[in-house]
């Protein structure tokens, strides 16, 4: 899929667009907006599951689809994308939609949700989209590059010639086979070099370590196995990876030494390359988590602040009305006020724990420790699981991405504890001292084998490989220790 700057930076492009949605006129007016935001939708209207298919290809750049049609969803939609293995950035736009359906829909992998009737948040959301849609493909790119990387690598590994050679110790003569001359571009005319003239060819500092390793082998008669790198006389600069041997006579006594030498000048280059690609990766996903998390905080920080407030105002006004009326009209409807409130209340409290899975407002403004306990509380009310959070002082602060890291480690951890653990208790400390931080998690749940994941019918679950993929791309380390009928214990050091 292609992404233009134009495109990308929301400044005047075409955008090819496939819209989901049952109501010609609401598809004109989705489409009016994308116009007045500079884009130039080139579009089709699609309603049914069998034109959707028709429809979707790796060209298209965007997606916005009804939640609800008569003969579709756009759950189905989504699941039909990733199925045939696309990644179009994906946004509903619905007339109605609970907060909880909102979030799943998100978790299902669309790229954000709005709103009908608030249409004028569709040009920022799709400039968002296509942001994430573009950075989802360069880090696609950027793992085919690092397979194919480390593709050439192992070939690389299994070819090439090695030269071999011979010192004797007496004579001090060198002779080498025909590879070692064209590894060394040297004309076999020019005959064997003198055991002086051969580190010539080697900088400096790998002179003085085959130096030093030639001399150990004849004093000692003691292996070596070592990379050189190479000056040529070509001007190239080559990497040769040799081992050097000792020969003794009947006596013991060292009188040559043996050695090969083989080109590894393509390997080093696909190890930088394949470096390169790895830093880029890891960059890439950063980037990815950095806007996922900030796409968490806008949503939750849109519930807390609009949504919530808004229905404790319907609250009061149930019981203003209710005030208001007669004593006999009241009394009739008293139970149904009462039912009304009770659903309201549920919904606020059902909303605080969205955003609180979302983006807890805790995590940036107070700090890691006081964000886990409230969490952690939230959790045990929820599940029935009693949680004990020790460790840092309140007042620490970390670095907020590795805050952030930490949060979502511990987030997820307790989500599989709940559905996979049948624990009782879950324990989470975090230590910080001097330059390493500590967060430990375990439970005295049913626990299990370690060395079976990975095997048949025991494929390591999504939030195992989730939370090792977020501490290691922050530079941490994940550890994971757990016996069937002992319970589990994760480690995370950075």
């Amino acid at each position: 899929m292609a992404y233009s700057p134009d495109t990308v930076g929301g400044t005047a492009g075409p955008l090819r667009v496939l819209v989901l949605e049952d109501s010609a006129r609401d598809a004109e007016l989705i489409v009016r907006e994308l116009r007045s935001f500079g884009y130039e939708p080139q579009w089709t209207r699609v309603e049914t599951e069998e034109d959707f298919r028709k429809n979707i290809d790796s060209g298209l750049q965007l997606i916005l689809a009804d939640y609800t049609l008569p003969q579709f969803d756009a759950l189905s939609a989504l699941r039909i994308m990733q199925e045939r293995g696309l990644s179009i950035p994906f946004i509903v736009v619905t007339g109605t939609i609970t907060e909880a359906t909102a979030v799943a829909v998100l978790k299902q992998g669309a790229d954000d949700y709005l709103l009908k009737d608030r249409l004028g948040r569709l040009g920022p959301a799709v400039k968002s989209a296509l942001e994430q849609g573009r950075m989802r493909e360069e880090r696609k790119r950027a793992e085919q590059a690092l397979r194919d990387s480390e593709a050439r690598l192992q070939t690389a590994q299994q070819i090439g010639a090695i030269g071999d050679w011979e010192f004797d110790r007496q004579t001090r003569a060198c002779i080498l086979s025909p590879q070692m001359y064209r590894l060394f571009e040297r004309d076999p005319a020019q005959g064997a070099p003198g055991p002086n003239e051969i580190f010539e060819y080697y900088f400096p500092e790998s002179a003085q370590l085959t130096r030093d390793c030639a001399r150990r082998a004849l004093d000692t008669g003691e292996s070596a196995e070592l990379e050189q790198r190479v000056r040529l006389p070509s001007g190239r600069t080559a990497f040769h990876a040799s081992v050097i041997l000792a020969g003794k006579d009947a006596e013991g006594r060292v009188v040559k030494l043996y050695g090969t030498s083989q080109d590894i000048t393509a390997r080093k280059r696909l190890e930088e390359e394949r470096a390169a690609n790895v830093a880029r990766l890891a960059e890439l996903s950063r980037r990815v988590v950095a806007v996922q998390e900030e796409e968490r905080r806008r949503l939750a920080a849109e519930l807390h602040d609009h949504t919530s407030p808004s229905l404790s105002a319907v609250s009061l006004n149930l019981g203003l009305i209710a005030a208001d009326l007669p004593p006999q009209a009241s009394n009739a409807l008293a139970s149904r006020f009462d039912d009304t409130r009770t659903l309201l209340a549920d919904s606020i409290a059902a909303i605080r724990d969205v955003c609180a899975d979302l983006r807890p407002a805790t995590l940036d403004y107070v700090g890691l420790n006081q964000a886990l306990k409230e969490y952690a509380g939230q959790f045990s009310r929820r599940t029935g699981i009693a949680v004990h959070v020790s460790g840092m002082d309140s007042r620490q602060r970390l670095a907020a991405e590795t805050e952030t890291m930490l949060f979502r480690v511990a987030q997820e951890a307790l989500t599989n504890c709940a559905k996979h653990a049948k624990a009782t208790s879950i324990s989470m400390e975090i230590t910080h001292a001097s330059e390493q931080v500590v967060l430990e998690i375990s439970d005295n749940g049913a626990g299990f084998d370690p060395g079976a994941l990975g095997q048949s019918r025991h494929r390591p679950g999504l939030g195992l490989l989730t939370m090792r993929e977020r501490a290691e791309f922050a530079g941490g380390k994940f550890s994971l220790e757990s016996q069937p009928g002992k319970g589990t214990r994760i480690r995370v050091e950075i």
